[in-house]
């Protein structure tokens, strides 16, 4: 398997399902997670994307908790 990388832009910020959101673990909700997002176009991430998607870009997976609290 090769390098992935995501592109953000291409992703729909309105689709992103969060899990493991627990109030707790704040102020770094280490737990919290995206299960499920959709590109622009529609089509679902895969799993290899939404663990990528993890490991390249925490601050979104923090961001998106930020606004579901908030």
């Amino acid at each position: 398997m090769g390098f992935m990388r995501i592109d953000l832009s291409e992703l729909d910020y309105k689709s992103i399902e969060l899990e493991g959101v627990d109030t707790r673990d704040y102020p770094k909700f280490c737990d919290a997670f995206i299960s499920e997002a959709l590109w622009k176009n529609g089509t679902p991430l895969t799993e290899e994307e939404l663990d990528i998607l993890h490991e390249d870009h925490p601050e979104l997976v923090y961001e998106k908790v930020m606004e579901h609290l908030f």
